[in-house]
């Protein structure tokens, strides 16, 4: 593995430290410059206009989702593996918690990565709210909220104890992800193209 000398030489915590950080730098300085916005582009959407930001978005999106399906394509990458997908997935919850979360966020003006970004460039208001987003997430998961949050996540759970693979649940074929991706990415591009997003907002976005 590429890390094991590093983490011989310096430890688990460190290493884990650095990558954080440069994730975070790497995510902060793309979602500033491509102004990616989950809020923004649902809005646009909703609004029944196709601009700027649902490309950057559907850009954005069909990038992970090429990257992923490529690297399991390529054997780098194991699904099963993944600490997601060993445990029991949640209909309930993921419907719910996505019902909240869309709302928080329009109300909030801003997704929880938008409020990050733009608190790092002084907005008070993104501050306070990602403060508070932050609190309830705890709360949610280890606080006064847990009890709730488990009781609604069991009511709708996936089957066999693990969480659900689009792929296999659709029977789709090996490459359907990817070929799926790369449909997005082209959508995302189309939209890019009529909106006059330039290049380098593109770049950012991918």
């Amino acid at each position: 593995m590429v890390l094991e000398p590093l983490l011989d030489q310096i430890g688990e915590a460190p290493v884990a430290a650095l990558l954080g950080l440069l994730t975070g730098v790497v995510f902060g300085v793309a979602a500033q410059r491509s102004s990616f916005c989950l809020r923004a582009a649902t809005v646009e959407f909703a609004r029944g206009q196709l601009g700027p930001k649902v490309a950057v978005w559907l850009l954005t999106f069909s990038t992970a989702m090429v990257w992923v399906q490529a690297a399991r394509m390529l054997g780098l990458f194991d699904p099963d593996e993944a600490r997601m997908m060993a445990v029991t997935g949640s209909w309930s919850g993921a419907v719910i918690g996505g019902l909240l979360f869309g709302v928080g966020m329009v109300l909030a003006r801003g997704c929880s990565g938008r409020l990050l970004v733009l608190a790092a460039t002084g907005n008070l208001r993104s501050v306070v709210s990602g403060l508070i987003f932050a609190v309830v997430a705890q709360m949610s998961l280890h606080g006064w909220l847990a009890p709730l949050r488990s009781a609604l996540a069991q009511i709708w759970v996936t089957p066999a104890g693990r969480n659900v693979d689009l792929l296999q649940a659709l029977a789709l074929p090996e490459g359907g992800g990817l070929a799926i991706g790369a449909g997005i990415a082209l959508v995302a591009l189309a939209v890019a193209r009529r909106a006059a997003v330039s290049a380098a907002t593109l770049v950012f976005a991918s």
